[in-house]
């Protein structure tokens, strides 16, 4: 059963077994009840969320106690281990994955997370385009162009488009700063669900899409695949894991994607310390 519990402080059993990994690929399944708490931290300004199982705090697999800054993100990421069934299978969590990453990087990593991401601006999936067959050539274009007629409109930047499989999709070094600007306007929880998504996606450009809503999470994931599903049209040969590896690349997008999005205006995040 999943409830909400909220209180000032607790002063309850926590997860201190260090043979316990409840973060292998799939382990027993030891608790009944998935519990919401609020609570201080002298990180924040403002209270944040803990999850109990039972009676334990959870923790991050470095030992941290897991918390998140809004409630909304509690309850997703409660729901997550709440539908676990005799056993948990990490694979199926994707939220708690990411907030378990952006838990045990340090506050002062904020400029790291952006250069990671800043990393496939110049390599980005929808830049790089066929010169053959004149079919793939088409589909592309229109799928891809109107993403990018969109980033240039809406973020003032052009990205560079190339038919060359060896050399980069290179900005301008001031189109690089107009994007480290936006970047720089999310925490780290914001950035760690965009760094989720870029790197699924292998483009920034339809990361950004989604976050201002010109795209959905799954249509995104489509345009990242564009080559593969052409070939799939054209030949009808479908590999028989496609629909898994499909459906759970769009559970990773969908879930990093809820985390930026919810992240974006929660700035109070003390800068002086980490997420610890």
């Amino acid at each position: 059963m999943f409830g909400r519990k909220f209180i000032s402080s607790v002063s309850l059993h926590c997860f201190n077994r260090p043979h316990r990994n409840l973060f292998s690929a799939q382990t027993k399944k030891f608790y009944k009840n998935v519990t919401i708490f609020q609570s201080s931290h002298e990180n924040y300004e403002q209270p944040v969320f803990q999850i109990l199982l039972d009676q334990r705090k959870l923790r991050t697999p470095t030992g941290i106690h897991f918390h998140v800054p809004n409630e909304a993100l509690a309850v997703a990421v409660a729901h997550e281990w709440d539908s676990q069934d005799s056993t948990i299978k990490r694979y199926t969590m994707p939220l708690t994955t990411l907030c378990n990453r952006a838990l045990d990087t340090p506050a002062d990593q904020h400029d790291i997370l952006v250069g990671a991401i800043m990393q496939y601006a110049d390599s980005d999936t929808i830049c790089f385009r066929c010169q053959e067959p004149d079919d793939l050539v088409t589909v592309q274009s229109a799928a891809w162009d109107p993403i990018i007629e969109w980033v240039r409109q809406r973020h003032q930047i052009k990205p560079v488009i190339t038919y060359s499989m060896t050399s980069l999709a290179k900005l301008s070094p001031l189109d690089k700063e107009k994007l480290i600007g936006y970047l720089n306007s999310y925490n780290i929880w914001g950035l760690s669900g965009i760094k989720s998504c870029v790197e699924n996606l292998k483009s920034v450009y339809l990361t950004l899409a989604m976050l201002d809503g010109f795209c959905s999470a799954a249509r995104a994931v489509e345009l990242s695949q564009i080559e593969m599903l052409f070939q799939v049209s054209r030949w009808r040969d479908v590999p028989s894991y496609h629909d898994v590896e499909n459906a759970d690349l769009n559970a990773r997008v969908s879930a990093a994607l809820f985390l930026a999005l919810l992240s974006h205006y929660r700035h109070d995040i003390k800068t002086n310390g980490t997420n610890k």
